[in-house]
């Protein structure tokens, strides 16, 4: 039961994940590959600030959701000037960049080695443990999240998106202020993706480069496509599909070392197989373009 509690924790993390990425691809139809370095971001403050500085949980979340926040800002201003396929290198390159900080900034990431033995406050002890606490709370938090996405749904902000996303001077010709819009939902974006940060790495208790590479970027959009870009449930539904790939290669009984390529070899599969057949994933209403 361990287990399958910690499947249900971690695929509704990455759910969470991927409806805040569905936020800037879906919503604005800008594809990023920088989503994991958000992701990131608001692990590694969590991990600094709790473990060598003594913050309390609460402040280290908030700290580094804004963080991630500050960066997806960034992100979605570069895009006046780049588009398209100059849009995702773009990402790609500031993807790049935060893997690098990480492992050579070895003061403060602890280098490809990461950062072992992040605590968590002991009040909320099994909220960080695998088991029902820890998997009720990530359910509650996507369920939260969903029911805040349909409304923004309905709201004439995603209209506005959506305007802006499918020709930016339309929509300023009605008087629409698109860098706003944009600012604001990659701000929400962003922060979700750090806040979830910081719960994984006090959930895990270790964080390390690796868990935030360009792959995991990769695979988070490949959840977004696999689901249904600018959709409420798709990109969760794609986030929990995906998880439970690498748990099926398990009881398949392939070695550790094999399993890892498969797995890779899965994900491009599926990504490929999307691209040409099946654009707009199992329920999206938005098909994403480079």
């Amino acid at each position: 039961m361990v287990y399958i509690f910690h499947i249900t924790t971690i695929a509704a993390l990455y759910a969470i994940l991927a409806t805040s990425l569905d936020l800037i691809a879906g919503r604005l139809g800008l594809v990023s590959l920088a989503h994991a370095a958000l992701f990131g971001i608001g692990a590694y403050v969590v991990g600094v600030t709790v473990k060598a500085s003594g913050w309390p949980l609460a402040a280290a979340l908030v700290v580094g959701g804004l963080a991630s926040a500050g960066l997806a800002v960034l992100v979605v201003l570069a895009s006046a000037r780049l588009t398209g396929d100059f849009f995702v290198i773009g990402t790609f390159a500031l993807q790049m960049v935060f893997l690098s900080v990480a492992v050579n900034w070895v003061e403060l990431t602890g280098g490809p080695t990461g950062i072992p033995a992040i605590p968590h406050p002991e009040v909320f002890d099994p909220v960080f443990r695998p088991g029902p606490w820890s998997a009720g709370l990530a359910v509650a938090l996507l369920g939260l999240l969903l029911m805040a996405y349909r409304q923004i749904d309905a709201n004439p902000v995603a209209r506005g998106l959506q305007a802006t996303r499918d020709s930016e001077p339309f929509a300023k010709s009605l008087g629409l202020r698109t860098s706003s819009l944009k600012v604001k939902a990659a701000a929400l974006s962003g922060a979700i993706a750090g806040i979830v940060g910081g719960l994984y790495a006090c959930y895990t208790g270790f964080i390390a480069p690796a868990q935030f590479a360009v792959g995991e970027s990769i695979l988070l959009l490949t959840m977004v496509i696999l689901g249904g870009a600018n959709s409420v449930a798709g990109p969760a539904i794609g986030a929990v599909l995906l998880t439970l790939v690498p748990e099926i290669l398990r009881f398949v009984g392939l070695p550790g070392s094999v399993a890892g390529n498969v797995r890779q070899i899965v994900y491009g599969a599926v990504l490929v197989a999307l691209v040409l057949w099946w654009p707009r994933g199992l329920i999206g209403r938005y098909e994403l373009k480079s």
